[in-house]
């Protein structure tokens, strides 16, 4: 239920950042849930949003990258270059953390 609230909130929010963050948190209780799918695709939803900071979107990126490797999707490590290639702390760490 709160994971549909926070989809809710996205039409309500202004500028893309805010939305994407809303999205994250809907996918994030979406996981706490068991609901991987729905994580999945709140995130890849969240992915098709211009934040408008390269951080923002590497975070997006790597919570995506984190849910298809948890589904045993291979499309992983296209989402881990996606956060990589963005500048910023979330990127650096993600490429240590490879």
């Amino acid at each position: 239920a709160a994971a549909r609230e926070y989809e809710a909130l996205v039409e309500g929010r202004a500028g893309d950042a805010a939305k994407a963050d809303a999205l994250r948190r809907a996918a994030g209780m979406y996981k706490l849930a068991g609901d991987r799918t729905a994580a999945l695709d709140a995130l890849r939803q969240a992915t098709r949003l211009s934040t408008g900071s390269d951080d923002a979107a590497a975070a997006v990126w790597v919570d995506l990258a984190e849910a298809l490797v948890a589904a045993g999707d291979p499309d992983a490590w296209k989402a881990f270059n996606q956060a990589m290639a963005a500048a910023g702390p979330v990127s650096t760490a993600t490429r240590y953390r490879l």
